[in-house]
């Protein structure tokens, strides 16, 4: 019984189980806790025979560094880039949502200028210099950014 009440104490410290209605959730939680438990009982017997130096991590740094090795760098959020602001000798740049223009993270229209070659589209707001209030239209589109601009704005749009 010692090792199963072992078991059971360190299953009880750190455990994941969260309240779910799903019974086959339960089980699944217990069979996470108990692998993760077992993982550690080999680890901490595995570094007492090998080493008599060595102190084994406690429970806690084992679970702490398992899930930082298990999560690794993912992120679910996108990286955040700064927003940049283009400006404009007709208008000075506004707030968000009221025609600010703003490439967030799209550097390219910098870099190859030779792909930046203007082709005709559909008729859409031109990026640079379309407001709210006065709003102009235009044909032409930019090939590498998708970005419908006017033709004298599409010289200082690649340029800054």
């Amino acid at each position: 019984m010692g090792g199963v009440d072992h078991f059971d104490q360190l299953l009880e410290c750190y455990n994941i189980t969260w309240k779910s209605r799903r019974w086959w959730m339960k089980l699944f939680y217990y069979f996470c806790d108990a692998t993760i438990v077992n993982s550690y009982i080999m680890y901490t017997t595995t570094v007492k025979l090998t080493s008599n130096r060595e102190k084994p991590l406690t429970h806690l740094m084992y679970r702490s560094l398992l899930a930082d090795e298990l999560i690794g760098q993912f992120c679910n959020r996108k990286a955040f880039l700064p927003k940049k602001v283009i400006p404009s000798t007709k208008r000075k740049p506004t707030d968000v949502g009221r025609g600010r223009i703003i490439l967030a993270g799209n550097k390219s229209r910098l870099q190859n200028v030779g792909n930046h070659m203007p082709i005709a589209g559909k008729y859409n707001r031109c990026r640079l210099c379309s407001t709210k209030k006065n709003v102009k239209r235009s044909k032409i589109h930019c090939q590498e950014c998708e970005v419908a601009l006017c033709l004298d704005c599409f010289l200082p749009f690649h340029s800054q």
